[in-house]
C-alpha cells in the first residue's frame, strides 16, 4: 500500500514555502523549506499538494484540500459504521500552538499542523477499525492510506 506524503505549499508571497507531512507510520511534519523553482519541483515530486489561501497550483501537481481530506475521512468512517460497529467521527482538536519561525512561513506551518492532526486522528481510527473483527474482515488487516479527494 502507498501512503501519501502531503506537501503544504504557500507560494502567495515572494517565496515558495513548503512543509512536508508524513501520513504513515506516524503523522508528522518532516521538513520545511523556503525553495527556489528547481527545489520546488523536486520537493513536490511524488507528493500530494495542499495549498494555503492565495496560493496557485503548480503544473502537473496532484492537489487536495484540507476540507477534501477531512471529508474523505468522514466518508470512510461512514462506510465503516455501516457494518454495525461504530467508530468515532474525526475529532476537532485544533490545539493552538505558538509559531516560532520565519513570519512568511506561518500559514504553511499552520496548515501542516492541521494536516498532521487529521492524519493522526486517521491512524487512531484505523487502529480501532483493525481491532474490530467485522471491520478488519470487511476492509482488510492493513492500515489504509489517508483518504484523499484530489483534484
Amino acid at each position: 500500500m502507498t501512503y501519501p506524503v502531503l506537501s503544504v505549499l504557500d507560494n502567495s508571497g515572494e517565496h515558495n514555502i513548503i512543509w512536508h507531512v508524513q501520513t504513515f507510520p506516524a503523522a508528522l511534519p518532516t521538513g520545511a523549506w523556503i525553495a527556489d523553482e528547481q527545489q520546488l519541483t523536486d520537493l513536490l515530486k511524488g507528493t500530494v499538494v495542499v495549498l494555503t489561501s492565495g496560493s496557485s497550483v503548480p503544473e502537473n501537481a496532484r492537489v487536495a484540500s484540507v476540507e477534501g481530506i477531512r471529508g474523505g475521512v468522514e466518508k470512510q468512517i461512514a462506510q465503516y459504521n455501516k457494518h454495525g460497529v461504530r467508530l468515532p467521527s474525526l475529532s476537532a482538536r485544533n490545539v493552538e500552538a505558538q509559531y516560532r519561525g520565519e513570519p512568511e512561513a506561518e500559514a504553511a506551518w499552520r496548515t501542516a499542523m492541521e494536516l498532521a492532526e487529521i492524519a493522526g486522528s486517521w491512524l487512531e481510527i484505523e487502529s480501532k477499525r483493525r481491532g474490530r473483527k467485522a471491520l478488519a474482515e470487511a476492509f482488510g488487516a492493513e492500515v489504509r492510506a489517508l483518504p484523499l479527494d484530489t483534484e
